[in-house]
């Protein structure tokens, strides 16, 4: 949803990463993004960072991170001058034991005035930023924002549905209906 936001919303240039040829033409041809990369044909960040770059050589303005590892190292690298990262999660290590390190080099950040930040949904949801709920009901009915789920049927089907998550089965939200 984010992509959709950034593209449709704000008018941004937008690559998307995804795991497979599959969710990559979703990207392109059902969301709307202008590049999406396959991160799976990636073996480390910088490769993952050449083949982002490729795609904008300029490099990025804005990452919206919610995976970790290598995406993360790849954004740094990639991040221009007075760039910003917002750091909403890291589910390639919710299943580890310890998250992998990721190296940063603060250095870096201090003469581009880079920025890495903290960010949750609930200064939106509780409308002290915004109201996260009209906002998204009108890009929805407005056609900016596409909502793509998919679905288990029953309850018992949870663990398939959870596991999905982290295998990367699913498009979009997981919905486990009773």
């Amino acid at each position: 949803m984010v992509g959709q936001i950034a593209k449709n919303v704000y008018n941004c240039t937008v690559v998307g990463t995804a795991g497979g040829d599959l969710k990559c033409e979703l990207l392109l041809n059902d969301l709307g993004f202008d590049h999406a990369v396959d991160y799976k044909k990636s073996g480390c960040a910088d490769d993952l960072a050449a083949a982002v770059g490729a795609a904008v050589p300029g490099g990025v303005d804005m990452y919206f991170e919610n995976v970790g590892g290598m995406h993360f190292e790849a954004a740094l690298k990639l991040l221009r001058p007075h760039g910003r990262i917002a750091v909403c999660g890291r589910i390639s290590s919710y299943n580890d034991g310890t998250a992998d390190p990721v190296r940063i080099d603060p250095g870096q950040m201090i003469y581009t005035f880079q920025r890495i930040e903290g960010f949750m949904c609930q200064p939106w949801l509780t409308k002290q930023k915004g109201d996260f709920v009209a906002d998204m009901g009108r890009w929805v009915h407005e056609g900016k924002v596409r909502v793509k789920e998919t679905f288990y049927d029953g309850i018992e089907s949870w663990p398939e549905a959870f596991r999905g998550l982290f295998e990367g089965t699913n498009i979009g939200k997981v919905v486990v209906r009773a």
